[in-house]
């Protein structure tokens, strides 16, 4: 019953490569699920840059995994359509997203009321980012280097013997706006085929 912004940002992203593919112009489809996002940032708080998932409903959670995707649509889809207010809107993404990084991955997000969503903390779901922030860095987006390294320090970490990259910390307390310090329990330490994806798709690109 909503248009999710995220959503829209894949969709971005296929009509992109299928305009290449077929050589037909998609940009109609493509400008209408650009508004979609465009109009989902947030201008203002705690949570300013960010884009809300409107599939959250009432709740209006800005979850920064989300933004992180819905960002390097918008830098692909620049390099194609050359457009200084989708730089305007990839400035305010990439500072918001900056901010949730801390020591073991990245801050869920935020609460409609600005209260930060402290877990879990995510890991392997945080190789989003790094996509982020390669390609804003490619578009002449100023990217804070401390931080990212943090971050890819943090995944790093977050690799299991196996191979595989652990999901997250403070699953135990999901949804809290409080520092977890409790143990690791299963949903932290699995990994997950569709986050560990994530991982290699924004590594590679370093």
């Amino acid at each position: 019953p909503v248009l999710v912004p995220n959503k829209n940002a894949t969709i971005i992203e296929a009509l992109l490569l299928y305009g290449e593919l077929s050589r037909k112009n998609m940009k109609k489809y493509i400008e209408k699920a650009m508004q979609v996002i465009i109009k989902a940032q947030v201008q203002e708080g705690p949570a300013k840059g960010g884009i809300i998932h409107k599939g959250t409903f009432k709740h209006q959670i800005v979850f920064g995994i989300y933004t992180a995707r819905v960002t390097s649509a918008l830098l692909k889809l620049n390099k194609y359509y050359p457009d200084k207010s989708i730089l305007e809107v990839c400035k305010g993404t990439i500072k918001f997203l900056i901010n949730l990084i801390n020591e073991k991955g990245t801050y869920l997000g935020y609460y409609k009321n600005g209260k930060m969503i402290k877990n879990p903390i995510w890991i392997s779901p945080s190789g989003d980012f790094i996509r982020a922030f390669v390609l804003a860095e490619q578009s002449g987006i100023s990217v804070d280097k401390s931080k990212k390294d943090q971050l890819i320090k943090a995944i790093k970490n977050g690799q299991l013997e196996n191979g595989g990259i652990k999901t997250a910390y403070g699953f135990a307390v999901k949804g809290s706006t409080k520092d977890y310090t409790g143990p690791e329990e299963e949903r932290d330490v699995l990994p997950v085929v569709g986050w560990c994806d994530k991982v290699l798709r924004g590594l590679s690109l370093l």
